[in-house]
């Protein structure tokens, strides 16, 4: 009888511990650990390495656009101090260029002497002087005023400008006729240095 009990107990004990662990740890948790492991370990979502790390082609690439970028900016850099050693003029000294140019022939077509000296250079003013011996721009300028009255308007057609203080201007007047003018800065504004008398309307109808 004590034997019986005795194996009884024994075999009872032998079931408390095998059920005690079936429910704390045995092999049925190492599956879904192992799943766990794996999802923790494997590829992210974008396709990158474990622990973020780029895969040599990734690497490749984005050292690859790294490059194209800072050479877009080299360049971009290069080209601003290529206009700037050239002194590249803007839109606003072409048009006050023009301005210039237009405004000294509006006083030629109107013989206002004075205010086609006002357009002019000092430079122009004085070879006018010199070359008229006279003591003023004005009283120089009289006989080009008188040809001038009456000529068609001009306008300007085309503009070029060389550097900051350098300008070339094409007019065209009624009738289809062209001047040449150049023009030079001083001062910070536009002044004519050489320009083309154009011959009266009258005198074309002629």
């Amino acid at each position: 009888m004590r034997k019986r009990l005795s194996a009884l107990s024994t075999a009872l004990l032998a079931g408390g511990v095998l059920a005690f662990t079936g429910c704390g740890g045995g092999d049925d948790d190492k599956p879904e650990r192992a799943s766990t492991a794996k999802a923790e370990t494997g590829p992210t979502a974008s396709g990158t390495s474990p622990n973020n790390r780029r895969t040599p082609a990734e690497t490749k690439r984005a050292t690859a656009r790294q490059r194209a970028s800072a050479k877009r900016a080299n360049d971009r850099r290069r080209a601003a101090a290529r206009k700037r050693a050239a002194g590249t003029p803007t839109s606003r000294e072409s048009k006050q260029a023009s301005a210039s140019t237009e405004r000294l022939y509006r006083a030629v077509r109107s013989g206002d002497g004075a205010g086609i000296c006002r357009q002019l250079s000092g430079a122009a003013r004085r070879r006018l002087t010199k070359a008229t011996d006279q003591p003023t721009c004005v009283d120089g300028i009289v006989g080009a005023a008188k040809q001038g009255r009456g000529a068609r308007r001009g306008k300007v057609t085309a503009l070029s400008l060389q550097g900051k203080k350098k300008a070339t201007a094409t007019v065209t007047f009624g009738g289809g006729a062209t001047g040449r003018v150049l023009l030079v800065k001083q001062g910070g504004d536009w002044k004519v240095d050489e320009f083309t008398v154009p011959a009266p309307a009258s005198a074309e109808k002629q």
